[in-house]
């Protein structure tokens, strides 16, 4: 831009940072960001969504798991360029317990860019990092599967699949004899469903929380997992409940065959002693993994939304139900390149 302020020439150039955006060859070390642990975003149990902007294209090495320091409401990548994956990114276990709500994705990228502004004989040279929006990609529901149940004498009822970018409901407890078997609880948008308690003889177990809390125990049986896992005899449930994730790359997504994306939930206790009566408990639901390229994707290794198992019942009892599978939404958004 050029223009004229009384007898003094004012001007303002403007570049675009292609070369940081990682759009040519993927294996220059010039333009990809290698992702290291200590990257990871570190926050509060229950905290809003953890977002991560990277400006050049990423790298994420084997052996190196991207996911957030605790539970949250989402882990939220962005990438400018194209995105590599030997190593792992998880919200495993990672479920917030929190109340659900429509959580709509939108696909936010952001760019650098140069400017200089001269004004006589002062030049300023500043970097910008401005905000690109391409629109909303979906919405996660606020409820997601529905928790499993149980009967007296059986094995428990494994967690509804989450459908439609949905979490997965959590298993219901096993039961022998009489016993009522704690439900699985509800998924949320941001966690699949805590597992219900294991019972033993006529006890009557704890439910599954449905707004991603602890899993159901006090049952006499293992525990259900949850946040955290509920109480078990002699096993507690594991803690833990699967969470949303969205990736999203302007470029081309490779995952390879060491490589993985995953949002699983977490086994249920299981019952204990082999020689005692004793059931299990259920487990958590898994998450939403979202993924949106610009390019290519391509799928060499693992990406996956399992529930999580139902712990083992002993003798005569019943084993949990398992966690019920989350949603796998993997898209292209043409409009990423434009």
């Amino acid at each position: 831009m050029a223009g004229f302020s009384g007898q003094r020439i004012a001007y303002e150039v403007v570049e675009d940072d292609l070369e940081t955006w990682g759009l040519g060859i993927f294996d220059d070390p010039a333009r990809y960001i290698e992702f290291a642990a200590h990257m990871n975003p570190s926050c509060a149990d229950d905290a809003g969504p953890q977002v991560l902007y990277f400006p050049r294209s990423l790298h994420i090495p084997a052996g190196v798991t991207l996911t957030p320091s605790n539970r949250c409401k989402g882990l939220y990548i962005f990438v400018n360029g194209h995105l590599k994956i030997d190593g792992a990114i998880s919200m495993t276990a990672r479920g917030a317990s929190a109340a659900g709500a429509d959580t709509v994705l939108t696909a936010v990228l952001k760019k650098l860019r140069t400017v200089t502004r001269a004004r006589g004989k002062t030049t300023t040279i500043l970097t910008e990092l401005l905000e690109t929006f391409f629109g909303s990609v979906g919405t996660v529901p606020a409820a997601g599967g529905s928790g499993g149940t149980g009967a007296p004498n059986s094995t428990g009822g494994g967690g509804g699949a989450g459908t439609g970018r949905k979490c997965g409901g959590g298993g219901a407890g096993g039961a022998w004899s009489a016993g009522s078997p704690g439900r699985g609880g509800n998924a949320t948008a941001f966690s699949g469903g805590p597992g219900g308690a294991g019972v033993s003889n006529t006890a009557t177990g704890g439910a599954g929380s449905d707004s991603g809390g602890a899993g159901g125990g006090g049952g006499g049986g293992g525990g259900g997992a949850g946040n955290p896992g509920g109480t078990g005899t002699p096993n507690a449930g594991g803690t833990g409940t699967g969470g949303l994730a969205f990736v999203v790359a302007k470029g081309s997504i490779y995952i390879s065959p060491t490589g993985s994306i995953t949002a699983g939930g977490v086994a249920g206790g299981a019952g204990g002693d082999p020689s005692a009566d004793v059931s299990g408990g259920g487990g958590s639901g898994a998450g939403s993994v979202n993924i949106a390229h610009g390019l290519t994707y391509t799928n060499a290794g693992t990406v996956s939304a399992n529930g999580g198992l139902g712990g083992v019942g002993r003798v005569s009892g019943g084993s949990g139900g398992p966690g019920g599978a989350g949603s796998i939404t993997i898209e292209r958004l043409a409009g990423l390149m434009a």
